[in-house]
Parts: C-alpha cells; sequence; structure tokens
C-alpha cells in the first residue's frame, strides 16, 4: 500500500489544524462546483447542517462537513476527472484527515461515504433515480452498483449506518441558495475532534 495514503499524523496543535481546514474550505477550489448546481463549501455547510438538524453526533456532523475533502485538498488535483472532480476522492480525503489527527470515527465515515452509494445503488433501483448528474457520471469511475457479495461485506463495516445517513445529507445537499452557517462556526467541532485524538 502507498504510504502516501496513511501520512503519519504531523506534528501541530488541534487548533492550527482546525484553521487548516478552515482556510482550505475558503481557497478557491473549494469554490468550484464540479457541474453541481452549488459550490463545494456549500454543498459541504448544507451537509454538515443538515446532520445537525437531524440530531446527529458530533462526529457525524464533522464526516458530512469534511466527506468531500478530498476534492480540493490536493493543491495539483491529482487523479481529477473533468465533470466529476476527484473520483477517489473519499480515499484522498481520508488520508487527508488522518494525516491532520482526526479522529478514526470521523476518517471512517468520510471512506465510506462513495461505497455507500454504490451500496444504495445495488441495493435500491429508485436511488439511482435520484442521484444529480455528477453523481451518476462519477459512479461508473467508482466502481458501479455493488456486487451482492460485496454488498453484503460493505453491511458488516464499521458505522455502515453512519455511511448510509451520510450518503443521504450528500445527497440532499444540494440547494442552491441555502442559508448555512459559515465555517468559522464548526471551529470548535473541528478542535475538540482533534483534541481527543492528540491527547
Amino acid at each position: 500500500m502507498d504510504s502516501s495514503s496513511h501520512p503519519t499524523p504531523q506534528l501541530r496543535s488541534p487548533e492550527q489544524a482546525a484553521d487548516e481546514v478552515i482556510a482550505l474550505f475558503k481557497s478557491p477550489i473549494a469554490q468550484g462546483n464540479h457541474g453541481e448546481v452549488v459550490p463545494q463549501i456549500d454543498h459541504a455547510l448544507q451537509a454538515a447542517q443538515l446532520a445537525r438538524k437531524a440530531n446527529a453526533r458530533d462526529g457525524e456532523v464533522l464526516a458530512a462537513l469534511l466527506h468531500d475533502v478530498g476534492h480540493f485538498c490536493a493543491s495539483d488535483e491529482n487523479g481529477s476527472v473533468e465533470g466529476i472532480g476527484v473520483a477517489d476522492h473519499d480515499d484522498v480525503g481520508a488520508g487527508y484527515l488522518r494525516g491532520l489527527g482526526f479522529s478514526e470515527a470521523v476518517i471512517d465515515i468520510v471512506e465510506g461515504h462513495v461505497d455507500a452509494k454504490r451500496y444504495l445503488v445495488s441495493r435500491d433501483e429508485r436511488y439511482t433515480g435520484r442521484l444529480s448528474g455528477v453523481s451518476t457520471r462519477s459512479l461508473e469511475a467508482q466502481g458501479g452498483a455493488m456486487t451482492s457479495e460485496e454488498a453484503t461485506n460493505f453491511e458488516k463495516t464499521t458505522r455502515f449506518e453512519e455511511k448510509l445517513r451520510l450518503r443521504v445529507w450528500d445527497d440532499q445537499a444540494k440547494v442552491p441558495g441555502a442559508l448555512v452557517e459559515p465555517i468559522e462556526g464548526y471551529r470548535g467541532l473541528l478542535v475538540r475532534d482533534l483534541s481527543r485524538t492528540s491527547a
């Protein structure tokens, strides 16, 4: 396995790591939309807000906020596919978050949200029809619908239900002009998660 996909956490304070994430979300690349109807940052903030409205645990709220960070955490956008962004952004994002020192609970849900889409496509024909055009196009690049065996194995993974819930918020968080709390409003939540892992 390429060690770059699971970097060793760098020595920085939880506050510094949280500020790095906030700066990343405010960077120009986070303003792109990869063909969706809302910019990446709006999509992330809407997903986190949906998680909060569902009274989700802090780890799920953070996973909702950070689930697509793999699209814009690498300045050179290696692996980017025109029109859909980084196809393996789940793995890229998980590696980035692991390098910053986020909790495994957050990383695990982020890492599983693409597989959750592939799972739902394989289990629910109606779900496929609810996907956005970009999500439909990216599905093929991400491996397509799971086989029966893959789906059964995915059901046995840790935080299976949390991954499915994130997928629902992911699909819903594409409302143009929706009012959302700014990324700075999540700084305390970011710091708390990072502080737990650095303690």
